[in-house]
């Protein structure tokens, strides 16, 4: 107990709480003369050494973001207090906690950034460089009102250095045809889709926390990729280019439990999944494989490894052409683009073939008879072993897609269009679908599907 003179007693969350809150105030005061000092944006300067030229543009941001309204509780599970909406329906307990977390004039983010564009260049030889450094008091502090974020989600939001944009390049004429080759971290667009996704431009990886800052421009939700680029010109109006990515890139999604979250087991920090839960902690439902009192008690569905098709068989071609008498001139691109998925694919392993092999196993653990009526407490051990085994993952399988593009004015307008086809395109399989697709129909006393270990026997992706 905290006792103020001349006033009636605080408690120590009331302390927390205005502490909290009068430091939000003078971070809040400090992001915006940081960001009127550095009104304009950025600082920028040259720098000559011999033969050599160096250019650094430094930009730094400082911003505030706050939940301005409160919560809706059809958006969170029943079981942390929510409530179902006019269809009896209610919001899944493994996608609630990113809204649990804040509430009402509650800041999501609290962020002061650097970003620093430096460029080099020497003769017809050159490189590029972009370091960037955040720090987000926020998340440093990690005091959120449901669940403090995960080592892992903590470490992605609260504060960091990276090196974005990291390449060397070299321009050449060779007997007219003017080259180009570029290693490294960089970022490639393709296509005039910029909001879309699925199109030509798929492969480029994004990074859905960067674009959340406050302050963020477009360009940084575009991951740097690890590849080699080539272009060549053909004739003055025909152009040739082509990529290899050696090393892989995901897109990041938000991490579980920041403010923007759809779910609790995507993104860095994610959880074990919860089925049948009557308390929203998988540190208290039972661990995988272990037998709980009954089969009406919470059973964890634990995060088992990434499957990636490939790393490095990533590859793309591009021809372009400008058709200068059509109108006011016409670019037209034409595709090709092999690459893995940068977005993940929800599946499940399951456990034992059907009920009757998870008694055996329950029964090679536990002395008693076999599972026989659907009330036998073996039955529902048998279950509990069955619905622990299951584990869910995430799948990238690869992609190949065809596009044309075209780009031109008209009157002064821009208009631009795209058109991308993906054979075999792979489709998300509903993660319901794959659960009821773990059942074998047989009414209650019906097991789970598949040897153990095995996947679902709906897969985590689907035919076009």
């Amino acid at each position: 107990m905290i006792v103020s003179a001349g006033s009636s007693p605080v408690t120590n969350e009331q302390a927390n709480e205005a502490r909290r809150r009068s430091g939000a105030v003078l971070y809040a005061a400090a992001a915006f003369a940081s960001a009127f000092l550095f009104s304009g944006g950025a600082h920028a300067a040259s720098y000559q050494f011999g033969e050599m030229n160096l250019s650094i543009d430094t930009t730094v941001t400082a911003g505030v973001t706050l939940r301005a309204s409160a919560r809706d509780c059809t958006k969170y599970n029943t079981v942390n207090g929510g409530c179902l909406n006019g269809d009896g329906r209610g919001t899944s307990i493994n996608s609630d906690n990113g809204n649990l977390n804040y509430g009402q004039w509650d800041f999501v983010n609290k962020t002061i950034k650097a970003t620093m564009d430096v460029q080099g260049t020497w003769e017809n030889y050159g490189f590029f460089l972009r370091p960037t450094a955040f720090y987000d008091h926020v998340y440093k502090e990690n005091d959120l009102e449901f669940r403090d974020l995960s080592p892992e989600a903590k470490d992605q939001l609260d504060y960091d250095a990276d090196i974005l944009d990291a390449f060397v390049y070299g321009n050449w004429d060779i007997d007219g045809h003017y080259t180009t080759v570029r290693f490294g971290k960089q970022v490639l667009n393709w296509g005039e889709s910029l909001f879309i996704q699925g199109g030509i431009n798929a492969f480029q990886a994004l990074d859905v926390t960067r674009i959340r800052t406050p302050g963020a421009e477009l360009k940084d939700a575009l991951t740097p990729m690890p590849m080699v680029f080539a272009s060549t010109t053909i004739t003055p109006n025909l152009s040739v280019e082509a990529f290899w990515q050696f090393a892989y890139e995901y897109t990041e999604l938000d991490p579980a439990g920041s403010f923007f979250s759809t779910d609790d087991i995507t993104g860095r920090g994610s959880l074990p999944g919860l089925l049948n839960a009557v308390i929203d902690n998988p540190d208290l439902a039972n661990p995988p494989g272990t037998f709980p009192p009954n089969p009406l008690v919470p059973v964890t569905v634990q995060r088992t490894k990434d499957r990636i098709e490939s790393e490095t068989d990533q590859f793309g071609v591009a021809v372009r052409y400008y058709a200068e008498d059509l109108g006011d001139g016409v670019d037209f691109g034409f595709y090709g683009v092999r690459y893995t998925s940068r977005l993940p694919y929800l599946g499940f392993t399951t456990g034992p073939d059907d009920l009757a092999s998870a008694c055996a196993v329950v029964q090679a653990i536990v002395v008693g008879p076999a599972c026989g009526s659907f009330g036998d407490p073996l039955n529902a051990a048998a279950f509990a072993y069955a619905a622990g085994q299951l584990k869910y993952f995430y799948s990238f399988p690869t992609i190949e897609t065809l596009g044309a593009s075209f780009a031109t004015t008209v009157e002064g307008t821009t208009v631009s269009g795209e058109l991308a086809f993906s054979p075999d395109m792979p489709f998300g399989v509903s993660d319901l679908e794959q659960n009821a697709s773990q059942l074998d129909g047989t009414g209650a006393s019906g097991g789970l599907l598949g040897a153990p270990g095995n996947v679902s026997s709906l897969p985590a992706t689907g035919p076009n």
